[in-house]
């Protein structure tokens, strides 16, 4: 893989952590395996020629910022160390932060901690995907919204967005040049499982709904056709409601990632990142019109403004 990246020009990075993983992310930072864990790794930098590290503490909560920080101060120290020793480019640290903008306690802490070690960093990447859910919202609300358009907040909760938290970093002094935002390749199903209608964005329940993640080629495959795609011209995503079972779909098209694309070229920000490639044995073709949207707005000459993407 490192060296298919390589003749494309490309980077490959390796990723240390991953969903759900801070549990053990806190045995192998503790300290009396600190060093092990650090000597595994840059072994295998070392070994394969990744050109750096992708730390994914997921979640990253305030009793595990100081083991983060020592990890991550220590891990850049030793990436520079290698970059000498070899004569390398500078090897890569990027980190990807889960997003809760309505845990006031778990942002401050985030953002307070992140700031601390920005020189460390290459990359600060914002997981605006999966923000919303029954645990943390008391409304339906899509997956990846850019805006949190301005029927907001109900009783003190904000709309999760890709833009809430965007600003919030800035609006803390972080360059927007080192952020990127997210774009997914997979939807959400929330069923209704009450008598609350929950088939339109910001309905508010009792009653929690239910809510299965599927990817693209499932939505394709499964859900267009049952009822119209719609496009929410606040949030600027689109969505399938579904009155007639009591369901909403929150999706990623190619208008939705034009838009994303766009915001990150206004806002001067760094990038995006992207979940997952590898995912969707419902419709493979399904993904590469995703990803073909991506590419095209990623690697065209021509301002966004000026071109359309294919939506399906």
């Amino acid at each position: 893989m490192v060296s298919a990246a390589h003749r494309s020009g490309k980077q490959a990075l390796l990723v240390v952590g991953g969903e759900g993983a801070a549990p053990g992310l806190r045995i192998a930072m503790g300290p009396a395996r600190l060093q092990n864990t650090l000597r595994s790794i840059l072994s295998l930098i070392d070994h394969y020629g990744y050109d750096g590290i992708d730390v994914d503490w997921e979640p990253l909560t305030p009793a595990d910022a100081e083991l983060y920080s020592i990890f991550v101060e220590t891990l850049r120290r030793n990436l520079d160390q290698i970059g000498l020793a070899h004569q390398r480019h500078r090897l890569v640290l990027t980190t990807a932060i889960e997003v809760n903008l309505n845990d006031r306690g778990y942002m401050s802490s985030l953002v307070r901690t992140l700031r601390r070690l920005d020189e460390n960093f290459d990359q600060i990447n914002l997981m605006t995907y999966a923000m919303a859910n029954p645990k943390s919202l008391p409304f339906v609300w899509h997956n990846s919204a850019l805006y949190p358009g301005s029927t907001f907040p109900y009783h003190g909760f904000q709309a999760p967005s890709a833009d809430g938290a965007i600003q919030e970093f800035i609006t803390a002094g972080f360059h927007p040049g080192k952020l990127g935002i997210g774009i997914n390749l997979h939807g959400y199903l929330w069923q209704g499982q009450g008598f609350e209608d929950i088939s339109a964005p910001g309905k508010l329940w009792k009653v929690p709904p239910k809510v299965v993640e599927l990817t693209y080629g499932e939505v394709i495959k499964e859900y267009f056709g049952r009822s119209p795609t719609r496009w929410d011209e606040e949030a600027e995503v689109p969505y399938i409601s579904m009155p007639q079972t009591n369901q909403l779909i929150s999706y990623e098209d190619g208008r939705g990632i034009e838009a994303k694309l766009l915001y990150v070229q206004q806002k001067g920000l760094g990038g995006v990142i992207i979940w997952e490639i590898g995912r969707d044995n419902r419709d493979e073709n399904a993904k590469r019109q995703l990803l073909r949207a991506i590419n095209n707005g990623v690697f065209s000459n021509r301002p966004l403004e000026s071109r359309e993407v294919a939506l399906h």
